[in-house]
């Protein structure tokens, strides 16, 4: 299926022109159509082990110094990977000659493979009767042309063919593939590809190009930098800090249910006598009194004590963090931690007595 992208670029048509053409480059693809004036460029990539081709099909749309990318890609993996490849050269210019390089190598160690795989047969033809050597035949880089805006054109390489060689040239350029399978010398303008990453940047969810400082992402939205979150993390650290002392609060009033039940308890029960507070509290509280304190208020205190550590470590995760400013909700953290611990405690001691009042 048919993938449809758009995405700006604050720099020149041209630049975003060569920029992707470099990047099918860089994808091994094979160029059909190429011509800056009416910004069109088609190009096919593999699919599948370079059996089957897709069609890629790019137009640039100029507006001063900003131009528009308009993608047709056969997949989103593929958009994927040319977004990122234009990118990274339309914001530093030096990667394209780095990536040149690499062609090269690749290309220098494809033809020493096949020299090797060559000299293998030869060899084996040598033990079958009437046999001749057949010569091989080497790739060939050509010159190419690069229609410019104005309608003229810009050489690219020199003007004959010139066969392959195993050392890798001290100015290496692009290499890219045309529809007769043979290699294109494309020269990489110094004036086109400047080192521009002081002022712009990638995003990282979609490769789009946006200029430093921006704190979203013109294409997708997302956060480009921490100052954007910031007002989040600050929320969010409130919030939680909130939260937190909310449920030891809560905790803390649950802790007193059981105290309630057996303060209420002792007042219907009469002893003969002077008898000590455990003895009058052994006599009027039952089972269904201790099982009423254990359900209604122990347990749910400890639960929201422990919600409460939770909550308040959490917050203090993100207070932690350098994109965080200010030290608001710091006091809110360390009393919902110290009454969450508070009401665990107090529940285990309440377990501890309610065990000695049940036996």
């Amino acid at each position: 299926m048919t993938s449809k992208i758009t995405r700006p670029f604050p720099v020149p048509a041209t630049v975003v022109m060569r920029s992707t053409l470099f990047a099918l480059a860089g994808m091994n693809a094979t160029l059909h159509t190429y011509n800056e004036e009416s910004g069109v460029i088609v190009a096919s990539v593999s699919k599948w082990l370079g059996v089957q081709k897709q069609e890629v099909v790019a137009r640039v749309r100029g507006f001063d110094d900003t131009a528009q990318l308009e993608l047709e890609v056969p997949d989103q993996a593929k958009a994927q990977e040319l977004l990122s490849l234009i990118a990274r050269y339309v914001s530093d210019g030096a990667k394209i000659e780095a990536a040149a390089t690499i062609q090269w190598v690749d290309l220098e160690r494809q033809r020493a493979s096949k020299a090797k795989r060559q000299d293998m047969l030869d060899r084996a033809k040598r033990f079958l009767p009437g046999t001749k050597k057949s010569p091989t035949a080497e790739p060939e880089i050509v010159e190419a042309e690069v229609v410019a805006e104005d309608g003229g054109s810009e050489p690219t390489a020199g003007a004959e063919s010139t066969a392959l060689t195993v050392s890798i040239p001290d100015n290496p350029q692009v290499l890219v593939k045309d529809p007769q399978n043979q290699m294109i010398d494309l020269k990489v303008d110094p004036e086109i590809f400047k080192d521009r990453s002081t002022y712009l940047m990638t995003c990282q969810h979609c490769a789009a190009t946006n200029l430093r400082g921006s704190s979203f992402c013109a294409a997708c939205g997302k956060p480009l930098t921490l100052e954007a979150i910031q007002p989040e993390l600050k929320g969010g650290v409130d919030q939680a800090a909130k939260n937190g002392l909310t449920f030891a609060t809560i905790g803390s009033v649950l802790n007193l249910i059981p105290a309630l039940v057996f303060f209420v308890s002792t007042l219907f029960v009469s002893v003969e006598g002077e008898p000590n507070w455990f003895e009058l509290l052994n006599t009027a509280v039952t089972s269904s009194h201790l099982v009423g304190a254990l359900l209604l208020g122990v347990i749910p205190a400890m639960v929201m004590g422990w919600l409460a550590i939770q909550v308040s470590q959490k917050a203090s995760w993100y207070l932690n963090l350098t994109a965080t400013f200010g030290q608001a909700g710091r006091t809110k953290i360390i009393a919902a931690t110290a009454l969450g611990w508070l009401n665990i405690y107090l529940g285990l001691a309440w377990l501890i007595f309610i065990f000695v009042l049940w036996l």
